[in-house]
């Protein structure tokens, strides 16, 4: 899925209002935060686009992000894109395995794996300023985090298993008697679950909450919850963290960050390049 229509929810519960009326006010008066010389021109209606503006705050761990095209033949300005951007993450080893362009070039989704060989896909907000220094095969640093569509208490708290490999090792350890069901304690499970029929960086979480606090962007509160969604299963020390931002309203009835030690739902995961990994 390319486009950011449904990305914007994560911040702003009135999408509508936020196109109509917030996204060309953000636009005027966001500074321009880089400027990219475009090697290879983007044509529209044959015009050439030399040019990309990325308009930005110049700090924040969260912040909008605008693309706008240039023409230096005409003057021409050609709106691109336009992201919430999180500045503010935790750095992973990633091997990229794959990287795939939008439309414009400008823009991609990346796939590759963790040092514990998990799967792993997300946005990078700033690959039109990167994308050169990627190399498949290779192992990279990269700054994570996630923007939650969805949080709320976790939806597996407890499994209770009646059969099965794991019920038959239960009953000869005698940590089981026939015809009980074994429950399997799910408060510290870390799991992510892509759900590519959304977008390729869009996944359904389970994660251990470690830490919450408060950021803002555009003067909107958000939840920062620094939350384990994953975990080296050999190597337990080895947790997979990310600051999850959550907004007001996509938080459950009921789910209060600072009271929760675990919490599920869906987010959209970014990550950009800071170096080669050692």
């Amino acid at each position: 899925m390319e486009g950011h229509g449904s990305h914007w929810e994560c911040i702003y519960e009135n999408l509508d209002t936020f196109a109509s009326e917030r996204l060309g006010e953000l636009i005027q008066t966001t500074p321009v935060w880089r400027s990219v010389k475009l090697e290879t021109p983007t044509l529209f209606e044959g015009v050439p686009m030399d040019q990309l503006y990325a308009f930005a705050e110049n700090e924040g761990d969260v912040r909008f992000m605008g693309l706008v095209f240039h023409s230096s033949a005409t003057g021409q300005n050609l709106f691109a894109s336009a992201y919430p951007f999180a500045a503010g993450g935790i750095v992973h080893s990633v091997t990229i395995d794959e990287i795939e362009p939008w439309e414009f070039g400008i823009e991609a989704t990346i796939h590759g794996s963790t040092r514990f060989d998990a799967d792993i896909s997300f946005f990078d907000p700033l690959y039109f300023l990167n994308k050169d220094q990627y190399r498949l095969g290779e192992e990279h640093n990269i700054s994570f985090a996630a923007f939650a569509y969805t949080a709320s208490k976790p939806v597996h708290e407890q499994i209770e298993i009646t059969e099965g490999g794991l019920y038959e090792v239960a009953l000869q350890d005698g940590n089981v008697k026939e015809g009980e069901a074994l429950m399997i304690d799910c408060s510290k499970m870390a799991a992510m679950f892509p759900r590519d029929d959304v977008g390729g960086s869009v996944y359904e979480f389970q994660g251990e909450v470690l830490e919450h606090h408060h950021t803002s962007v555009d003067n909107r509160l958000l939840n920062v919850l620094k939350a384990t969604v994953m975990r080296d299963t050999e190597q337990d020390d080895t947790p997979f963290n990310v600051p999850v931002y959550a907004a007001p309203h996509v938080l459950d009835e009921g789910f209060i960050p600072s009271h929760c030690t675990s919490m599920s739902g869906f987010f959209w995961l970014q990550g950009f390049l800071i170096d080669k990994a050692a």
